[in-house]
């Protein structure tokens, strides 16, 4: 499953007049079930988010968070979904640092959502500071016997 893809799609779903409330986030577990979240604020999804990385029961997961944006942020329109991947393995970099993130550039009149943009240097700053921010200090794997 192309988790990325999904995630898009339900994105693109769910934007109303409002935007895109609450956060999504996704996961895939050790097999293969897929978790469905709403998340209601920044906090909130960035913790959903490291506890899925770091209990070691997620092997992918992907949350959005709905901003607004202003000039040079290198956006198209005036909201976006900014979003945090992770896979395990992703790059074979630490766990903590294993990430990618990409905006959804969207408007809701006339409806346009845009791929996902992994290249915004504003918005890579902006939440991998976020992320290293709410990250846990250590990594717990559960492991059965």
């Amino acid at each position: 499953m192309d988790l990325v893809a999904k995630f898009h799609d339900y994105v693109s779903n769910i934007i109303d007049e409002e935007g895109v409330y609450p956060a999504p986030g996704m996961s895939i577990d050790k097999d293969g079930k897929m978790e469905v979240a709403a998340l209601c604020e920044p906090k909130t999804a960035f913790d959903w988010f490291w506890n899925q990385v770091t209990i070691g029961q997620s092997k992918e997961c992907i949350f959005g968070l709905d901003r607004s944006t202003k000039n040079g942020q290198g956006t198209e329109f005036a909201d976006v979904v900014t979003c945090v991947h992770w896979k395990e393995g992703m790059d074979d970099k630490e766990w903590d640092t294993s990430f990618r993130i990409g905006v959804i550039n969207y408007q809701y009149e006339p409806k346009i959502v845009r791929a996902f943009d992994f290249e915004n240097a504003f918005w890579i700053e902006k939440m991998a500071g976020e992320a290293k921010l709410f990250r846990p200090h250590f990594r717990m794997v559960v492991k059965a016997s």
